[in-house]
Order: C-alpha cells, then structure tokens, then sequence
C-alpha cells in the first residue's frame, strides 16, 4: 500500500475562482495525485499524491503548462530574456 503525502504550492496568476477549478481539473487528472484542492483565496493548491508516482517537480510543470507559476520559483523576466536575446546576437558576428 502506498503513502501519500501532501504538499502546499503557493501559486501565482490565478485572477478568479475559475483559474482554481482549472488546476485542480488538470492536477486530478496526474497519475499519483489523490486529491489537488485550490484555495483562490489563499492563492495555494493542496496537493496529495503517491512519490512512488510523481513528485514536486511534475505537478509543477503541470501547472506551469496552464499559464500559472510557483511563487517559490524564480522565473526569468523580459529583461533578462531580450538581454540573452542580444548576446546570442553579438555572438553570431
């Protein structure tokens, strides 16, 4: 018999209680996920799942994939984005 265990993910993006039902939609359906509750609220998903199954890093990106982010995470901004954009540039000549 498995263990679950449950992580809270703060998330940011979500801007209505539509946003939550889509992430707990999606999440439910990961294999490994027992249960995934949104509390647009609180802005946090709670997630209980199987590691045997999947771990933190895919329910994650699945979340990820629908637009929203992991406020823990540090993402790349635009500057640091067209910033790359121009020294690949610079490289190239």
């Amino acid at each position: 018999m498995s263990e679950y265990n449950r992580k809270v993910l703060p998330i940011l993006g979500m801007n209505c209680q539509a946003c939550a039902l889509i992430i707990e939609k999606r999440l439910r359906k990961l294999e490994g996920v027992k249960e995934a509750k949104v509390s647009y609220m609180t802005q946090n998903v709670a997630v209980t799942y199987d590691p045997s199954k999947i771990g933190i890093p895919e329910i994650e990106k699945a979340i990820e994939k629908l637009g929203y982010r992991i406020s823990y995470k540090k993402y790349e901004g635009i500057l640091e984005r067209v910033s790359k954009i121009f020294s690949r540039k610079k490289k190239l000549k």
